[in-house]
């Protein structure tokens, strides 16, 4: 699960070219999908019920599935989904000052409220499923680049 609050840059850490689909999932590298209808992410299944989107993902625990987006990555997926597969949270820690920016360049302006609330919301999903997920915490506030790299290799190492 890759996990950060709204607008820190999820969707564009997942971008990569689709090999394939099967369903809700897009393949972008051997053996690593991607949960959605296109490379954005969970995002592109808002027309689906969760619990269709769930059902579909537990059929196919021979694959390592990313998924992103703050609707997917609540404290009963990790539960659910550790029934079946070695859950791993990558969480995209991000500052408030790096959110605000990031979030305008795309025209936009920060909600507080849901900043702070979201933000609350994974720490406490983290506290409550580390006993069911490994977690890694990655400096959000870096260059894509270095982000991008730190990601690949759990993803990496997580394969072996």
């Amino acid at each position: 699960m890759l996990v950060g609050n709204y607008g820190v840059g999820k969707s564009t850490l997942i971008k990569e070219p689709v090999l394939d689909r099967q369903t809700i999932l897009l393949k972008t590298h051997e053996n690593i999908w991607v949960l959605g209808k296109t490379i954005i992410g969970a995002d592109s299944l808002s027309s689906m019920k969760k619990e269709d989107v769930i059902n579909e993902l537990v059929k196919h625990t021979d694959k390592n599935i990313i998924i992103t987006g703050n609707y997917y990555s609540q404290q009963t997926d990790v539960i659910k989904l550790s029934e079946g597969f070695n859950v791993v949270i990558i969480y995209l820690k991000t500052s408030f000052a790096e959110n605000v920016k990031r979030i305008a360049m795309r025209g936009k302006t920060i909600n507080v409220s849901t900043y702070n609330s979201k933000l609350k919301l994974h720490y406490n999903m983290m506290v409550k499923t580390k006993h069911l997920a490994k977690i890694h915490v990655i400096d959000n506030d870096r260059a894509f680049t270095e982000v991008k790299q730190d990601i690949t290799k759990i993803l990496q190492d997580e394969q072996n």
